[in-house]
């Protein structure tokens, strides 16, 4: 009976043993455990997933493409403008009260639009090489500290034929006259 007694026990030491060796690698009992019994897999699991190299994946996932854009995607004189300097002065945000000129130019419409310092404006606009030609040009009728500006602004830009370029930097320059030149930066 003692035989018995210590075959038993050894072999229930053994299979205990076997089944922790079972857990500790993650297997599965091929027997149906209750749910307190069953193996956690979740260590084997989590094991898998830190031993991989996350920062090489990642580079491989998501290239960088920002620059690729840039030099794929090239600026159009189709886009909101705003006005940065003119004449070869930097505009003063503080000297326009009503908010500083921007046009919206969409030339599949032929149209140009914004604020040019007072007043919103309206207009005909369309592309011949390297000039664009502006129509009249219709605004509202306020007035305000920086009515000096829009005046010689409108005079200089509406019913004319004017060159312009995009220089490197996406910047929008227009050159109505001699001693007149208006730099405006593409917004976003």
């Amino acid at each position: 009976m003692k035989r018995i007694a210590l075959s038993l026990a050894i072999s229930s030491a053994m299979l205990a043993c076997n089944d922790s060796e079972d857990k500790e690698i993650g297997t599965v009992e091929s027997v149906n455990p209750s749910p307190a019994t069953k193996p956690d897999t979740t260590a084997a699991t989590t094991s898998t997933v830190t031993n991989v190299d996350t920062t090489t994946r990642a580079n491989v996932a998501a290239p960088d493409t920002s620059q690729k854009t840039a030099a794929t995607k090239p600026v159009t004189l189709s886009n909101f403008w705003a006005l940065e300097s003119a004449d070869g002065k930097v505009l003063n945000p503080a000297e326009f009260p009503n908010g500083t000129p921007y046009f919206e130019i969409n030339l599949k419409k032929g149209k140009i639009s914004g604020h040019v310092g007072c007043n919103g404006v309206n207009g005909s606009i369309k592309q011949q090489g390297n000039n664009i030609v502006i129509g009249s040009l219709v605004t509202t009728k306020s007035t305000c500290a920086a009515q000096k500006f829009e005046d010689k602004y409108l005079k200089d830009l509406s019913g004319r034929t004017i060159p312009y370029t995009i220089d490197a930097a996406a910047r929008l320059i227009l050159t109505p006259g001699p001693n007149s030149q208006y730099i405006y930066r593409k917004m976003q």
